[in-house]
């Protein structure tokens, strides 16, 4: 008898402590710093003599904001490198919004981002579209030069270009290429390569829709950023035309025009031509 009471008296025992266990687990559900499985990546360019490259991830927590994740090539031992996240595109640069962890000899840093510079939420969903770019600095104090960089965001390029020959004119004996590549914002980035060029000179490149009996040339719609002639290169970034009517990708697909190539803006000898037109649809 006294063995049975013995027995009941420890089960109950037992039971209240698996009944009192299960009422304060709090494992059940996700915690805030989880992360959802979505996110973002972006390759680290090294610029200049550097040789510095590297990924940079966005990646969603449950509550909604980010854990952003820089991964380095290599980093010098004893050695911080300072990371940024500024406003505008590479070509544009800007302000600072957000300050990231530095990059230790780990080659790596984490940084929880819930708020930008001036203190305001920035969730996940704004990060993935934000108009900004990552810098990669030798340290905190030498912001004048750049070791990496990609532009993040709604800056990020897509996979989608359009790509037409320069055609010499006059005999200049200069040809290349323009290239116009999407961001995912829409926006286009235009580069513009030139064999040929004048290596003392910066040629000028502008847009013209197609021409009509009035106007051969048709309208001049934009100006492109100065071509360097050593290296026959320009880069611009732009989503308007000269009159600020909003100019996306997506209307570059329909438009019809030519870009000029110049020798400089105070000598409007025209060097070549571009032909921009929307790609044939081939029937199958």
């Amino acid at each position: 008898m006294i063995k049975l009471i013995h027995y009941k008296l420890l089960f109950s025992v037992t039971a209240l402590f698996v009944i009192s266990s299960a009422c304060s687990d709090t494992s059940t559900g996700p915690e805030p710093g989880d992360l959802t499985g979505e996110y973002v990546s972006y390759e680290l360019d090294a610029t200049g003599d550097s040789e510095l490259t590297g990924t940079l991830t966005f990646a969603e927590r449950v509550n909604g904001f980010t854990e952003v994740t820089v991964d380095l090539s290599e980093v010098p031992e004893e050695k911080e490198y300072t990371v940024q996240l500024n406003s505008g595109t590479i070509l544009q640069g800007g302000d600072l919004l957000i300050k990231l962890e530095p990059v230790d000899e780990s080659g790596e840093s984490v940084t929880n981002v819930s708020a930008d510079a001036e203190g305001n939420a920035v969730s996940y969903d704004d990060l993935i579209g934000i108009n900004g770019h990552v810098n990669v600095y030798p340290s905190e104090h030498e912001a004048e030069t750049i070791l990496a960089q990609a532009d993040v965001g709604g800056n990020k390029l897509t996979e989608e270009a359009l790509v037409f020959n320069v055609e010499e004119e006059n005999e200049s004996a200069i040809t290349g290429s323009v290239e116009f590549l999407e961001r995912i914002n829409g926006n286009i980035l235009a580069v513009i390569e030139l064999s040929g060029a004048d290596p003392a000179q910066t040629h000028i490149a502008r847009l013209y829709s197609a021409g009509d009996e009035e106007n051969d040339n048709g309208e001049h719609l934009f100006t492109f950023s100065g071509i360097d002639g050593e290296s026959g290169i320009s880069h611009t970034d732009f989503n308007e035309l000269n009159n600020e009517t909003e100019f996306l990708f997506d209307d570059l697909k329909e438009f019809k025009g030519t870009v000029h190539i110049y020798f400089s803006e105070d000598d409007l000898n025209l060097l070549a031509t571009a032909t921009i037109e929307p790609e044939e649809e081939i029937d199958e």
